[in-house]
This record gives C-alpha cells, sequence and structure tokens, in this order.
C-alpha cells in the first residue's frame, strides 16, 4: 500500500502518478510493465517513486484496491435496491460490470490483470484469508460480509448463520470466474453483442445456483 509520504500529496500529484501506472499496466501484462515504466508516464524521479511505493508489486495492487472499492460500493447499492435479494443483486452487479467494461476507460487495464491473475492476486481482491501475506486483510473481509449480511433478506436463503461466509465465497469466485471467461474470450470487434450474451449467460448460470438443477421427482428429497 502507498506510503505516508504518498498520500499526503497534492492530489493532483497523485492522481498523475496513479494514471501512469493506470496507464502503464494498460499498456502491458504486469509482467512486463517496470518501474521505469511508470516513472518515465509519471515524470517522477525513481527516488521518488521509492518514497511512495516499495516496488512495482505495491502500486499494482493498490490499483486493484481501487477496482476492489467500487465493486464493494456498488453490490452493496444493488443489494439495497433489490431489498435484500442476493442473487438480483449479483445480477445487477455483473451488468454493471460488463457494462463499464464495454464502454468504461479501463477495458485494457482490467483484461491484462485478468490475464494473470493468480492466486496471491484473487486473494488480494477478496482479501479473504489465503496466504499469510493475506491475511491482515480478514477483518477487513468479515466487516464488509457483515455489511452485506446486515443488507440481505436472509428470509429467502436456505442456509444457517455460520454458512453465509462460505456462501459469498461461492458466489463471488463463480462471478469472477464469469467476468474472466467474458473479458478474455470476448473479441473487442464484437464487444456489444458479447455483453449481452455473456449477462445472459451469466443470468442462467445464476438461476441454476439460485433454484437447483435437479427435477423435484428425481426422488433426492427423500434420501435428504
Amino acid at each position: 500500500m502507498p506510503s505516508k509520504t504518498f498520500l499526503g500529496l497534492p492530489s493532483d500529484k497523485k492522481a498523475k502518478i496513479i494514471s501512469a501506472a493506470r496507464a502503464a499496466f494498460s499498456d502491458a501484462p504486469y509482467s512486463e510493465v517496470t518501474v521505469a515504466d511508470i516513472i518515465r508516464l509519471a515524470e517522477i524521479p525513481r527516488g521518488s517513486f521509492y518514497q511512495y511505493f516499495k516496488d512495482k508489486d505495491d502500486i499494482y495492487f493498490y490499483l486493484l484496491e481501487t477496482f476492489r472499492e467500487k465493486f464493494k460500493t456498488s453490490f452493496l447499492s444493488d443489494l439495497q435496491q433489490h431489498d435484500g435479494d442476493l442473487f438480483a443483486a449479483l445480477q445487477a452487479t455483473y451488468d454493471d460490470i460488463t457494462d463499464y467494461l464495454t464502454h468504461g476507460i479501463d477495458q485494457r487495464l482490467i483484461k491484462n490483470i485478468f490475464m494473470e491473475m493468480d492466486y496471491r492476486g484473487y486473494q488480494h481482491l477478496l482479501k479473504s484469508g489465503g496466504p499469510p501475506a493475506a491475511r491482515h486483510h480478514k477483518p477487513d473481509w468479515l466487516q464488509w460480509q457483515q455489511d452485506i449480511r446486515d443488507n440481505t433478506d436472509l428470509s429467502k436463503l436456505r442456509i444457517s448463520d455460520d454458512q453465509f461466509g462460505l456462501l459469498l465465497h461461492m458466489l463471488f469466485g463463480f462471478m469472477g470466474q464469469s467476468l474472466a471467461h467474458h473479458i478474455l474470450q470476448s473479441p473487442e470487434e464484437a464487444q456489444q453483442a458479447s455483453t449481452i450474451h455473456a449477462a445472459n449467460k451469466f443470468s442462467e448460470l445464476l438461476n441454476w445456483f439460485e433454484y437447483g438443477v435437479l427435477k423435484e421427482t428425481t426422488g433426492r428429497e427423500s434420501n435428504d
């Protein structure tokens, strides 16, 4: 995360440095970007960069943090607008994200992020545990989970209280995989049509998750 020195900079200087990082990680995958690329675009000395961030990883994960915060805000807003319907909120948030991927300024950046997303990057976005470096984020995940629980109509869910976190983990993982598939598979020239197809496909799969895929006549109910 950025140093106190960076956080204390004037807003326009901070914005220029972050804009440079966004541009660098948009122009090339993470593995190909260097600190030299970022400082060249930001027009700052190398020494200044290291006063603000530890290394390339530090500023990269700071960018991931900004996307995570946007997702948190968007999802809670959608949850409230849909009167606590967890699945309706997931669909709305997915639609918002895919629309942003089609029309937003960060298309190439997000595609590059997903192209090289590893377990460490996934855990940073989710902040739910994982390797030791990510475990200090666990309280943050628990607080967000509680915020979601407080805004969810739990009467619609057939789960116990201690299963709520697992349900969220599965649903967000499912959403992330669906978004990654859409981002990495959709040709740019057919982005609009593929976005509609992706939204319909996600809705279909979400319905499977919400209502199940077994027919009532399968007889499994008698074995429960």
